[in-house]
């Protein structure tokens, strides 16, 4: 092992060189598979949690677990100082080096983080004009320093390519966050029992982390002295962590203060329940694609290559799935909620069609922050984040009282055209680097979202016009099984090349049955065709 004198010399400037290892788009496409896999045991457990939650918690408490949520996010922009990001950008050339100061760098930044929630808590009661934020904000602080060791073997894991033991850690203490969430909340009819898991999970994520890594960041020198470089590189970091707080969280502040927390829980609830897609797909390709893209600088024909198999891939897998959900919400609500949520139906649906291009978004901040341009990740992501938190508050404020259009619905219309829009035209100006511009997105986008509406439009109609009197549970399953038949047929022929990608990257089990069912022939070689890394 280096010592720590070594480390301590080792130069922060510079980032990894360009590196072609074997066959990355494949690592890539079976490390976002197995997360996706994994993660979607998560996602589950998120969703399933929901149904209790949303019976338990009225509209304003749900508004209230929203404002705690969104104040949070603001003071957790400096988790970590932004540290995590840059271990990784870095990659295993320089973790060594860099573990032992961002490690005890991070821990000082949640403390710090920790008591200044703590103390804005009353601040935030008196914005909110509800005391009952404060229990929720004192409990998120506590987690704060807690999760600490689990952002750096979270980090190490990534930098290693493990994706498939991170997706099975994350995923499962996702499961453990969202069973306690449902028996705090049982216990306690209050919001604040879905957020007292967040420090248990830190610490059985730190445990298992652990386990798995077998190295102790704390035993390494601290380094202070080179903090100040660290701090000065994820300054950045910190403006881009800013901004995603913002985007996320942000329209919660404008909204808490022009509406009442009961509307502010309607819209909050139907998020929640779209951006499960999101979370899915969204944070399993940051995590697939940033360490991966690290390893391709210097080499922008296999960026190229691999920015446009990402978007026609992550298109071909959001599309169906996001209006299959946008299509059977009502019935779903209907049959668990027993109309409690009606009023987020629309939300869903609305936030849903949008949903293809908010997944997409992902795709040029994990290329900006790969190659270590941070600078320009914040700053679009800072312009984002103030056209999300402009048009909600902006929708709120014209609609509030309205008699026409009810204000989750308007704030729903607003952010999925506004989110359409911008999405290309951040895309665009991100990826200019790798030569892949407007043109280029919707050429990959634009096949995969047509298919995906049109297969799953005609399976609605055809389910209603052939059962017009069928249960909501009926429908459900004759839509999705509908919808699903037709996609695959349709996709099979007219999205074949994608198709055969998707099967390509596919854990080994599960690819030669996949291609037998979609009748696709195996490459030349018998190996998956590697040549678009």
């Amino acid at each position: 092992m280096t010592s720590s004198r070594q480390h301590d010399q080792t130069p922060l400037e510079g980032g990894n060189k360009a590196q072609k290892p074997e066959g990355m788009g494949r690592k890539v496409g079976v490390g976002m598979v197995w997360l996706m896999l994994n993660t979607a045991v998560g996602r589950a457990a998120s969703f399933l949690a929901l149904i209790p939650l949303g019976a338990w918690l009225t509209k304003g408490q749900y508004g209230v677990v929203a404002m705690a949520v969104a104040f949070s996010a603001f003071v957790q922009v400096f988790r970590d100082g932004g540290a995590r990001r840059l271990l990784i950008q870095r990659g295993a050339a320089e973790y060594d080096s860099l573990v032992g100061p961002i490690f005890w760098m991070s821990l000082t930044f949640n403390i710090a983080s920790a008591i200044l929630m703590a103390s804005l808590a009353p601040v935030a009661a008196a914005i909110f004009g509800t005391r009952d934020v404060i229990p929720l904000l004192l409990v998120i602080a506590t987690f704060l320093p807690l999760s600490t060791p689990a952002m750096i073997y979270q980090a190490k894991l990534s930098i290693d390519l493990r994706f498939r033991a991170l997706a099975q850690m994350t995923a499962t203490v996702g499961v453990l966050r969202w069973g306690l969430a449902v028996l705090f909340v049982g216990i306690l009819r209050e919001p604040i029992g879905i957020v007292i898991p967040m420090p248990i999970c830190a610490v059985v994520e730190g445990v298992w982390g652990y386990l798995i890594v077998r190295d102790k960041p704390w035993k390494r020198r601290a380094a202070i002295r080179r903090w100040g470089p660290i701090i000065k590189t994820c300054l950045w970091i910190v403006a881009g962590t800013l901004a995603t707080s913002a985007y996320n969280q942000g329209p919660y502040i404008g909204l808490g203060v022009i509406l009442a927390p009961a509307v502010v829980g309607v819209y909050y609830f139907g998020f929640q329940i779209s951006k499960q897609v999101s979370i899915l797909l969204q944070l399993n390709l940051q995590t697939a694609l940033l360490p991966s893209f690290s390893r391709l600088q210097g080499d922008s024909k296999r960026q190229r290559a691999a920015v446009l198999r990402t978007i026609r891939l992550l298109t071909l897998i959001s599309a169906p799935t996001s209006y299959l959900l946008l299509v059977i919400f009502r019935d779903v609500e209907q049959i668990i909620w027993g109309g409690k949520w009606a009023g987020s139906v629309p939300v869903v649906q609305l936030l849903c069609a949008a949903l293809p291009m908010t997944i997409l978004s992902a795709v040029p901040r994990s290329v900006l922050m790969s190659i270590g341009r941070f600078r320009q990740w914040s700053l679009l992501l800072g312009i984002d984040a103030a056209g999300v938190i402009i048009v909600a508050t902006v929708a709120a404020y014209i609609f509030v009282g309205s008699t026409t259009i009810d204000v989750p619905t308007a704030i729903a219309i607003s952010e999925s055209v506004y989110i359409t829009i911008a999405t290309v035209i951040i895309a665009a100006i991100s990826l200019r680097h790798v030569r892949v511009g407007v043109t280029d997105i919707l050429a990959g986008v634009l096949p995969a979202i047509v298919v995906a509406g049109l297969t799953t439009g005609f399976a609605y109609a055809l389910v209603a016009a052939a059962i017009p009197g069928a249960t909501p549970l009926v429908r459900i399953i004759a839509i999705s099984g509908a919808s699903g038949v037709l996609w695959i047929v349709v996709a099979r022929f007219a999205l074949h090349t994608d198709l055969s990608d998707i099967v390509d990257v596919s854990p080994t089990i599960a690819r030669r049955p996949a291609r037998k069912l979609l009748c696709l022939a195996r490459p030349a070689s018998g190996e998956p065709n590697q040549s678009s890394d």
